[in-house]
């Protein structure tokens, strides 16, 4: 008898200890976000400075006509993509970066395109004012922030 409860009680105890380092596993990816989207300083990284566009042509005559659509080094990003809308960012798939991810079941939208007039999200206008609550900035909601 005592040997099943003391069996009982290392298992409640390891489901207790598996379920505090989640916790602390979600936090810190909380806190990771949170250092980008609400960090007024975090405003670009990872970026090439601005500059003219340029596009290299295989000949003067492609040059001079200007059409990059007959440059073999200019690629459309136009056209259908797949997409996940999520609420917040922590419901964003872990590894979807992954090359090799499986994104079957994910919706297709038209690029560009606002996914919001494709049925995706909250709209937004422009000439209507979209208070944040609670406004507290930099902090932004967690629950909601697609």
């Amino acid at each position: 008898m005592n040997r099943i409860r003391m069996g009982q009680q290392i298992a409640i105890m390891v489901a207790i200890s598996l379920l505090l380092i989640s916790k602390v596993v979600n936090a810190q990816k909380f806190n990771d976000i949170n250092k980008y989207i609400e960090n007024p300083r975090m405003y670009a990284e990872n970026q090439e400075a601005t500059h003219v566009p340029l596009m290299p042509f295989d000949t003067e005559e492609q040059a001079l006509a200007g059409d990059w659509l007959v440059s073999p080094w200019f690629i459309s990003l136009n056209g259908q993509w797949k997409f996940k809308w999520v609420h917040n960012p922590y419901e964003v798939p872990e590894g979807f970066w992954i090359e090799g991810y499986d994104v079957s079941a994910w919706d297709d939208i038209a690029v560009p395109g606002v996914w919001q007039m494709q049925g995706y999200g909250y709209t937004i206008y422009r000439n209507i004012p979209q208070a944040f609550y609670p406004f507290n900035p930099p902090y932004v909601p967690d629950d909601i922030n697609p």
